[in-house]
């Protein structure tokens, strides 16, 4: 059955050319607690769609009713579309993370990720072990990381 999560989570977008199974469906849909918009056909969809919208579309049905498994398909598809926008939300959230940082800082962070330790990161730039020590605190401050296994987690997910 689709969760209170998923229902939050999205609209299910009808296009079909069938008013009764328009209605059949959005009734089908509502009574399950999620939420639904008709439309008659594909090019009034698409005049009336905006890019903020969020949820699924199902298309042009023909069959004769409406199983558990063809909810749980709509169910799994506004989960993948409320997980998509949150990796987007995500993805922004860390590059904004990122800008705050300095070149220097840009390349401590590469070279820790990639494995090295402060003395090899100290030693290919030119700069003391003490110094790497302080940047890498930077870094994990201005990317709120708390631990070396976080700041790779982020530095990933920056990618």
């Amino acid at each position: 059955m689709i969760g209170s999560d998923m229902i939050e989570s999205g609209t299910v977008f009808l296009i079909d050319d069938d008013p009764s199974v328009r209605d059949s469906l959005s009734l089908l849909l509502s009574l399950k607690g999620v939420r639904t918009q008709l439309f008659a056909n594909a090019e009034s969809f698409i005049e009336a769609y905006r890019p903020g919208w969020v949820g699924c579309v199902l298309t042009d049905l023909r069959m004769p009713g409406m199983t558990a498994l063809l909810i749980e398909v709509l169910g799994n598809a506004l989960r993948v579309d409320r997980e998509r926008r949150t990796a987007v939300t995500t993805r922004a959230f860390v590059s904004a993370r990122f800008e705050r940082l300095t070149e220097r800082e840009r390349e401590i962070l590469a070279l820790i990720t990639a494995g090295h330790q402060n003395r090899e990161v100290a030693a290919q730039l030119g700069i003391s072990p003490r110094t790497v020590e302080v940047h890498k605190a930077r870094i994990m401050e201005k990317l709120g990381c708390r631990s070396l296994a976080e700041l790779i987690r982020v530095n990933i997910a920056g990618r």
